[in-house]
């Protein structure tokens, strides 16, 4: 049975989802041409219907996914071109900018670099992102200090189409400044979420302290690393390690770590024995928790919304559709954080899920048989499983990530932990494959 059938919500999905990417790579020409003919083929399909000259099965359905098309492309002119080419003027030249930091990257005697939310750029009223390195020591910033300073502005106009820089848009950065000036010190912002953050950073800061005070070692550094993202803690000799072998993305906070304490999480739910409906609260607060917790880390913040999503298709109806949730999700996350499509770590997560459910689909209806051959079938099940979603995967690995050779290295691994992740997780959520 094909995968969109009988499912118009995830087909539409697809379809902005489609358009959007096709947006992120191409002109602003090339999306205004593009918007303007889709919207013109969506209304030629209504009038050529209304005067019975087109004969189609469902001609409003098609002028629909048309125009979400165009939505599409609309979208990606607003959030990629319109915000990128308003600052190109002032690119590779000296400019004073104020606004408030957002992030802190690293703070040493040498220098400092953080996020800055900009909303003034030489005077005028902007609102862009810039990644900031001051290569001067500076008083301890705190995330919410509103600052002014002077430096080279450089804008990353040209990283949609690849380059070094792309993961800073994926992050909604649109620029980068270099100063070597001390930044002037404006006072504090005022809003309760870059407050409730900035609390956040020293409750993480202080647990990261215990436990590798209670672990000594390297192995109390890897595990606050794996925990709660402090990777900075980690000697260079244990992040070489974990390069070679090929699996250095399981030291980036992503949605693998997040999955693993929903796990644990709905574990010790089952043991207590709660309802499904207060284990799914408790589940959707501690992923707030948890996301406030990590610093609202892109990665984190796109796992929980998908499964925030996941979980809320519960309370919307007993059997849900795995796939249509999925594709929602995604939407979800790209119409509210644009640039998360540039992130290569979201597609990895999208299309091992989307290889695990064409899989599941594949194989409803089969004999469950008893004794060891149930064991053999469960054997294979799971390696199928995790071969659906090793290959889904594939293309962008070799492409992105790293070599075939370090590629089948990590497939060792990763399979068996999927499976059980991805598994749990849509038990959990009482999702099942019934189209919606």
């Amino acid at each position: 049975m094909p995968l969109l059938q009988n499912r118009p919500l995830a087909t539409l999905s697809l379809i902005f989802i489609i358009s959007l990417t096709a947006a992120s790579l191409t002109s602003t020409a090339a999306k205004l041409s593009l918007s303007a003919m889709l919207v013109f083929f969506a209304l030629l399909i209504l009038i050529l219907k209304k005067k019975r000259f087109l004969v189609a099965r469902r001609p409003r359905f098609l002028s629909v996914i048309l125009a979400l098309a165009a939505l599409g492309q609309i979208f990606g002119l607003a959030s990629y071109d319109l915000p990128l080419l308003r600052h190109e003027a002032q690119s590779n030249k000296s400019v004073t900018v104020t606004g408030t930091v957002t992030d802190i990257v690293y703070q040493a005697d040498f220098g400092v670099a953080f996020t800055l939310a900009c909303d003034t750029l030489d005077g005028k009223k902007c609102h862009i992102t810039v990644s900031v390195s001051c290569d001067t020591s500076t008083d301890e910033l705190l995330i919410g200090d509103r600052l002014s300073l002077a430096g080279m502005f450089t804008s990353l106009t040209d990283a949609r189409y690849g380059g070094t820089d792309k993961y800073l848009l994926a992050d909604g950065i649109m620029a980068r400044m270099q100063t070597e000036v001390m930044p002037t010190y404006l006072g504090k912002d005022p809003s309760p979420l870059l407050c409730l953050k900035s609390e956040m950073k020293d409750y993480r800061d202080t647990l990261s302290d215990r436990i590798t005070d209670a672990v000594q070692g390297d192995a109390g550094k890897l595990m606050s690393a794996m925990l709660l993202g402090t990777r900075d803690l980690l000697p260079d000799a244990v992040t070489r390690d974990f390069r070679r072998l090929g699996i250095s993305h399981i030291l980036a906070l992503s949605g693998l770590h997040l999955s693993i304490l929903m796990v644990i999480l709905h574990t010790a739910s089952v043991w207590l024995r709660l309802p499904r409906r207060a284990e799914l609260l408790i589940s959707i607060a501690f992923l707030v928790f948890y996301i406030f917790l990590t610093g609202l880390t892109p990665s984190i913040l796109r796992a929980g919304i998908m499964a925030a999503a996941l979980s809320l298709s519960f309370f919307a109806a007993r059997q849900a559709d795995s796939v249509t949730s999925l594709f929602l999700a995604v939407t979800l996350i790209l119409l509210f954080a644009p640039y998360a499509i540039y992130d290569c770590s979201l597609w990895l997560s999208f299309a091992a899920t989307l290889g695990i459910l064409v899989y599941s689909e594949s194989s409803q209806g089969r004999v469950q048989a008893r004794g060891a051959r149930r064991a053999w079938r469960l054997l294979e099940g799971n390696f199928l499983v995790g071969l659906s979603a090793f290959a889904a995967t594939l293309a962008a690995l070799m492409l992105v990530l790293q070599p075939l050779t370090t590629t089948a290295q990590s497939y060792e691994l990763t399979p068996g932990l999927s499976v059980i992740i991805s598994r749990s997780q849509l038990k959990k959520c009482g999702v099942a494959n019934k189209p919606v």
